[in-house]
């Protein structure tokens, strides 16, 4: 029987307008957006259902594959990856990051689970030779709260792990920030900042989240004239790459400049 593993781009595509419009299941895969499928032969069956599509269930529902958070047993090459981005074996067990190891088929990954209420909610499967990123279970904003009076927007889980270190963290999983998390961080930040990455996309993305900012704002102080709703400061964090490239020295300076 076939079942949904995972939903995430398209290789041959790169999924057109969508970020998810390739479905991989058990017995093969089907993009939705260039029409390209596959099915898997028995072998490459036989081989996934040995590691790869074994599945853990946790509460919330999430099936994620076979895998190891002892950095002993990672794969040295992966391990100097998460080294090269700061990420040490504190914050891997601090975050619960995985290793999946190499079936043969599909490539050794990194498991990034999204946490809530402590248990895994959605899980990023990223895969490093050949490049590619799956989802597993509904996507939705990592927030990583620590008691701090700041709060900063990201777009990858790495960059997310790397500045919780120093602010609470929304990670977007992208560029784009639904409205409806609007009045959460209004009412709980008073200093938020945009720190997305400095392409093309990243830049055009915080220029929008900024106006979606600018303009709730305003609709509250216009909708409650007569009661103190607050002093935001609203800022964009301007760098040549994201988050996770830096140093924790750099991104301490990146974060106090014009503060």
């Amino acid at each position: 029987m076939s079942n949904l593993v995972s939903m995430g781009p398209c290789d041959d595509c790169g999924g057109g307008h969508k970020s998810a419009c390739r479905a991989t299941y058990t017995d093969g895969f089907k993009c939705f957006s260039c029409g390209k499928s596959k099915s898997f032969d028995s072998h490459r069956m036989a081989m996934m259902g040995k590691a790869a599509f074994k599945p853990v269930t946790v509460k919330s529902g999430v099936y994620i594959p076979k895998h190891t958070r002892d950095t002993r047993e990672f794969n040295p090459a992966t391990l100097k990856w998460l080294y090269s981005y700061y990420v040490y074996d504190k914050l891997i067990k601090k975050h619960r990051i995985g290793y999946v190891e190499d079936t043969g088929d599909w490539g050794e990954s990194l498991l990034l689970p999204v946490i809530k209420d402590n248990e895994m909610v959605f899980v990023t499967r990223r895969f490093l030779n050949p490049k590619r990123v799956l989802g597993i279970g509904e996507k939705q904003v990592y927030k990583i709260k620590n008691g701090f009076k700041e709060v900063i927007l990201v777009e990858d889980y790495i960059s997310a792990i790397r500045v919780a270190e120093f602010a609470d963290v929304y990670c977007l999983f992208g560029t784009y920030l639904n409205k409806d998390e609007l009045p959460e961080l209004l009412n709980n930040y008073n200093n938020i900042t945009l720190w997305l990455d400095g392409d093309e996309a990243g830049v055009k993305g915080a220029k929008s989240i900024l106006k979606q900012f600018n303009y709730k704002i305003k609709e509250n102080k216009r909708r409650f004239p007569l009661r103190h709703i607050g002093n935001w400061n609203v800022r964009v964090v301007e760098s040549a790459e994201d988050p996770k490239f830096y140093s924790p020295t750099e991104i301490k300076e990146y974060l106090n400049d014009g503060k």
